[in-house]
């Protein structure tokens, strides 16, 4: 990162389509991080009912997602480790503490889906990210995903 030739980084998902009015918006970048929504893609039928319910939940709150910019300084001052307990912006989110700016653009996730194998982990890092149960058990049952409450109600319980 110390050898990146712009001040900002964009963190993204590899399978993550981004939205053009985010260069846009990076040419107004002044220092405070910048989180990006980002959208199931709406191809199947389950998909559109997650895409409706990522719009209507973003709607109402600001969320943090896997695409996200932020200035090469403070990065450096405070970067992911090789040995984080947290996926990459999970840590990040930590590190900012919610002092980020949120832009509702239309960035799409084009994984298919979510392996029901991943579910358990992802309720686990919910868990270590300091994610309120009720919100963990919305989640869950708004999105038919009992693994992620299974998974964060074990790593609750392990001290």
């Amino acid at each position: 990162m110390e050898h990146a030739n712009s001040d900002i980084i964009l963190f993204t998902q590899a399978d993550v389509y981004l939205d053009s009015k985010i260069r846009k918006i990076l040419k107004t970048f002044h220092g405070t991080p910048q989180v990006f929504r980002v959208l199931p893609i709406p191809n199947t039928f389950w998909r559109l009912i997650q895409y409706t319910d990522s719009m209507v939940l973003t709607s109402l709150t600001k969320g943090f997602h896997g695409v996200f910019a932020v200035s090469k300084l403070r990065y450096l001052a405070d970067p992911l480790t090789e040995d984080e307990k947290l996926n990459f912006d999970s840590a990040m989110l930590q590190k900012w503490r919610k002092q980020y700016e949120y832009y509702k653009t239309f960035c799409f996730n084009l994984r298919p889906f979510t392996p029901r194998s991943r579910l358990y982990s992802l309720g686990r890092t919910k868990a270590k990210a300091g994610k309120p149960f009720f919100k963990v058990l919305a989640f869950s049952m708004v999105r038919l995903m009992p693994e992620v409450l299974i998974g964060y109600i074990h790593a609750r319980k392990q001290p």
